[in-house]
């Protein structure tokens, strides 16, 4: 029994040996989504520090940044959608994923699948794919389209170095559809609900990773939960259960968000998930305002609980105001800051921080509205 119980032991040891080997093999991920930088209002003008008038990407890289993300999303064109959510369609990440490659960097691909915005309060299905009428003819459209796509950047020289199958999938995939700008239920029959259709749900996440790994099969596969510091072992089990060919778990992680959780119960997230699953993480997303409409902003009240430690301090280099954390570019950099920190010090492989793109964004951007970059911007060239 000794005998066995130390073998037992030696081989868990190598296990998470090797686990740990997987997430240091690259550089740690400093990465900016930059999807919306074609967007009409955004309108790609974009200037450095010193106010020379430059591709955004070439701002990026020399701010620090060494991952972009884009976005993709089926035909955000669609009349049905609540108002047009951006430009990211094929034509244009096929634009921005040549800028970016041109530069070095490296490249995270989003599928939404969707025509708009999928996150865990909505994941509407392509219009396009509404005629389907079993779930077999809605997996073979998500294989078809996802292929389309790789095989689009491929020939353009542009392979995504990760691939995102879905983007905050913690309530499913393909759960609802459009119907003049509102959003209904989509049946059971072809919806892909992690709760009501959990093996719709699966078979489209295996449906997207293996036309991934046959168009792109020395990418990495990223599967995108919300609410990084929260209890969000049910659906990696699941994932397990279902012996999903996945490398990366991505993460979005807003303090802002109530239900993402402290940022302490992100770092223990960050250790448990590699131990448990064998996975590399990664932020997928991640922001914070420099702009509020009042001190007293819901979202500041949630940043200082979420970044409050066990300690009943906040955390240290984020400013506050009477008790709240502020909004502002000087803390917009320093939230973030810690985030990338805490990550880091846990064992991710990076973070990207999302919105940074939007010209004068009131929240989350990292430009003005004239287009110069902020000081905010240099967060990525830290220490972390």
């Amino acid at each position: 029994m000794k005998i066995n119980k130390i073998i037992y032991i030696a081989l868990a040891g190598l296990m998470l040996a090797g686990c740990s080997r997987k997430s240091m093999e690259n550089k740690f991920i400093r990465g900016f989504d930059a999807s919306a930088v074609n967007d009409e209002w955004n309108k790609d003008k974009y200037f450095d520090f010193d106010g020379n008038n430059k591709d955004v990407f070439e701002i990026l890289k020399n701010s620090g940044v060494n991952w972009i993300r884009l976005r993709i999303w089926n035909e955000p064109e669609n009349p049905n959608n609540p108002e047009k959510p951006g430009a990211s369609n094929l034509a244009t990440l096929l634009n921005q994923a040549a800028r970016a490659k041109s530069l070095g960097l490296k490249f995270l691909l989003d599928f939404h699948y969707s025509d708009y915005w999928a996150d865990p309060g909505k994941q509407a299905i392509p219009q396009s794919w509404l005629d389907c009428k079993n779930s077999d003819e809605v997996r073979d459209k998500l294989y078809g389209w996802t292929e389309k796509v790789l095989t689009a950047l491929n020939k353009a020289g542009t392979t995504p170095d990760m691939i995102q199958i879905g983007n905050e999938i913690n309530t499913g995939i393909l759960t609802g559809y459009y119907e003049n700008g509102k959003l209904k239920p989509l049946s059971s029959v072809i919806g892909g609900s992690s709760t009501r259709s959990k093996e719709n749900y699966i078979k489209y996440l295996a449906a997207g990773i293996k036309a991934a790994r046959k168009v792109c099969p020395q990418s990495k596969i990223m599967l995108h939960l919300a609410e990084g510091g929260g209890k969000i072992d049910r659906l990696l089990d699941m994932y397990k259960e279902a012996n999903l060919d996945y490398d990366v778990i991505g993460l979005s992680y807003y303090p802002f968000e109530k239900s993402h959780g402290s940022i302490e119960n992100l770092a223990e997230n960050i250790k448990s998930f590699q131990k448990k699953y064998c996975k590399e993480v990664v932020i997928a997303e991640t922001a914070h305002p420099w702009y509020a409409k009042s001190a007293i902003d819901a979202d500041l009240k949630n940043a200082t609980a979420n970044l409050t430690l066990k300690s009943g301090k906040i955390y240290p280099g984020i400013a506050e105001n009477k008790g709240l954390v502020t909004a502002s570019v000087q803390n917009q950099a320093a939230v973030i800051t810690a985030v990338a920190k805490t990550a880091k010090q846990a064992g991710a492989g990076g973070f990207f921080t999302w919105g940074g793109e939007y010209l004068g964004s009131p929240r989350y951007g990292m430009f003005t509205d004239k287009g110069k970059a902020m000081p905010s911007l240099k967060l990525f060239r830290a220490d972390f």
